[in-house]
């Protein structure tokens, strides 16, 4: 079969479109004495000039192609006289590719060849002398399929979606646009690899999956470990830095050079991969009518109430999360998992008047809205050395103290106001923070990933951990547009803030690499693997706890679903924040000590990284102000490192 290039048909096109613009001026000139039909070309130019360039826009990045794929629109076309609908369409493809199965490549150029068809009939019937009949059904098909929506169309003329719905599981169909799109992409991409028709591929495919096997099993195997991620890194910074200290005699420079020179080749190495990695998208289920009772899931907002007016706040907070997720349906609860501020004794004066009200806030939206809101509260506890009076291991105490509650282990955990009974069977906790907003849709597209086979936990006990799926997932965190704008700090600190309601899937360097994603606090957990994995940490050791959760579940990152938090308004909250994650990244070199033969070497080096991190900022400081102060000690070197270091920060 020949072939033909994306840039040809875009060129081909472009040369009818000048061709009608010269009958159209001609026409112009005849006044009154107009043919019959010249109306439709001079009242529809602007049309077919738009339809015209849209379509060689996006035929010019096509690539090569069958030439099948422009004949099979020129042959619909000719079949209905230029009168083309969704209906006929889709009755074309299916007969066409009894003959001639049409690529998925092909399939997505539809669109395009169909416009140039179109136009191709324009001009034909020009050059003939202007029929009415012709130009007004080819200029009404343009308007047509300039808004319609081709993607079930499409979908349904697409062999490979058709085969993959056969998916013994019965998982694929049942999957939303994007992650059918991924399976489809996956499946070229395989093909084309293997020298093989998409289609015979797919098929084979299918029958390896066994009764009930689930495809995507097949399609997405395990990732890359890490290591030479890592390795990239390390081996030009030490060479960087052996130079150094060759060149100089001077250990301390030595250090300064590696230090510098390591956060340099990693910003390099992200940098590239960023752009060379597509980002790995969860597959998830769409839900369509809701979250199923099987995805049950608990919303919760962990806080202190340190004041009367908080309950309130928070409880307004868990109303506007029910509102913004209203097509989840009755599988959805929400709850206030709330703390008192620590203090130096068990209970402070004003405690009672603080859990009062956040009682009566909670039980006015239950009476509101009939039900699933939920206050969760604990009293306080003696923290060893400390002689302070808290909750037991703060938020991580809180989370574990809630999961063992759900599953009907005496935790501590006080339910103050909501139906116990309507806890029965949640499977999934979905935690956030004080400051975090929900934004429409995300919650019910984490429960659609949780509940995807492949994302489902498989837990080892001899290990500990997750060593398949994912036993919590977490979405790309944004910046709260009103806190990036709050203060001239936060908006030269927090980035432009907001959501970007076009916005798609972004890359994070490791899930990309390697499929772990960690856990950044705000996020979707799996009960009973929360419980399996997170049980017998050591207590009163582990401040950056999710870090840790995030490498024993084996956490994901759903970059293509977003929340947003809060930034801090000044420096002294700010450095306030980063002070207590960098004390929780070298306790966690501790934890990852004890935990070495548990964790997999992606998040070994994970948490390995974010201790070396904290070292960057310093050490570059460092090396440019030796530079600066000391210009004959031979530290200029150390000084250009790490001013090249802090350039993509800059």
């Amino acid at each position: 079969m020949s072939e033909t290039t994306g840039r040809a048909l875009s060129r081909e096109l472009l040369g009818l479109l000048h061709s009608i613009r010269r009958s159209r001026d001609r026409l112009a000139k005849m006044g009154a004495r107009l043919p019959a039909g010249a109306e439709w070309l001079l009242d529809n130019w602007y049309l077919i000039e738009r339809e015209g360039r849209l379509a060689a826009s996006e035929l010019r990045g096509a690539g090569r192609l069958r030439s099948c794929a422009p004949e099979a629109c020129r042959e619909l076309v000719r079949e209905t006289g230029g009168r083309v609908d969704a209906e006929n369409a889709a009755d074309f493809l299916g007969r066409f590719q009894l003959e001639t199965p049409l690529r998925m490549a092909e399939l997505s150029v539809f669109a395009p060849c169909l416009r140039l068809a179109l136009i191709e009939k324009t001009a034909s019937s020009l050059a003939e002398g202007p029929d009415a009949g012709t130009l007004a059904a080819c200029i009404g098909s343009l308007r047509l399929f300039a808004t319609l929506d081709l993607t079930r169309l499409l979908e349904g003329a697409d062999l490979v979606e058709r085969e993959l719905r056969r998916d013994p599981a019965g998982v694929y169909p049942r999957m939303d646009e994007r992650s059918r799109a991924a399976y489809r992409e996956r499946v070229r991409l395989m093909a084309k690899r293997a020298g093989v028709e998409e289609l015979e591929l797919a098929r084979r495919l299918i029958d390896e999956c066994g009764a009930d096997g689930h495809v995507g099993a097949l399609l997405f195997p395990e990732p890359k470990s890490g290591r030479g991620y890592v390795a990239a890194q390390l081996v030009p910074a030490a060479a960087a830095a052996l130079l150094m200290g060759l060149c100089a005699k001077d250990l301390p420079a030595a250090l300064l050079v590696f230090f510098s020179a390591w956060e340099l080749a990693k910003s390099v190495c992200d940098f590239v991969l960023l752009r060379v990695l597509p980002p790995r998208l969860l597959p998830r289920l769409e839900l369509a009518d809701g979250i199923p009772g099987e995805g049950r899931c608990l919303c919760v907002v962990s806080s202190l109430l340190g004041k009367p007016e908080a309950g309130a706040e928070l409880a307004r907070r868990l109303e506007e999360f029910m509102l913004v997720s209203r097509d989840c349906g009755e599988n959805l609860l929400f709850g206030l998992l709330a703390d008192l501020p620590e203090a130096r004794t068990a209970v402070l004066p004003g405690d009672k008047e603080a859990v009062d009200a956040a009682v009566r806030a909670v039980a006015a939206l239950n009476e509101k809205y009939g039900g699933g809101f939920y206050l969760f509260c604990r009293e306080r506890r003696p923290r060893g050395r400390d002689r302070l009076w808290s909750g037991f291991e703060r938020k991580r105490g809180a989370l574990l103290g809630l999961a063992r509650l759900l599953r009907g282990d005496g935790s501590g955990l006080d339910i103050l106001a909501g139906d116990a009974k309507r806890l029965a069977g949640v499977k999934y906790i979905l935690t956030l923070d004080a400051d975090t907003r929900l934004l429409p849709g995300a919650a019910k597209e984490l429960v659609g990933a949780m509940l995807h086979p492949l994302n489902a936990p498989r837990f080892d006990p001899a290990r500990g951990v997750v060593v398949r799926g994912h036993g919590l997932i977490h979405p790309r965190m944004g910046t709260e547009l009103s806190s990036a704008v709050k203060t001239p700090f936060s908006r030269l600190m927090a980035g432009a803030g907001g959501t970007d309601p076009y916005g798609a899937a972004c890359g994070e360097v490791w899930m990309d690499l390697t499929a772990h994603g960690g856990f950044a606090g705000k996020g979707i957990l799996d009960v009973d693997a929360f419980l399996q994995g997170c049980s017998g940490l050591p207590e009163n050791l582990i401040l950056s706890h999710d870090a840790v959760e995030g490498a024993i579940l084996r956490g994901g990152c759903m970059s293509d679903t977003e929340l947003t938090d809060g930034f801090p308004s000044n420096p002294f909250s700010y450095f306030k924040r980063l002070h207590r994650w960098v004390r929780g990244d070298w306790q966690n070199l501790a934890v990852l000590f004890r935990l070495r033969r548990r964790l997999r070497t992606a998040d070994r080096l994970r948490l390995i990284d974010s201790a070396r991190h904290s070292l960057a900022g310093p050490a570059a400081f460092a090396a440019v102000t030796l530079a600066l102060l000391f210009p004959g000690a031979g530290l200029a070197p150390a000084g250009i490192a790490a001013a090249l270091s802090l350039c993509p920060g800059l």
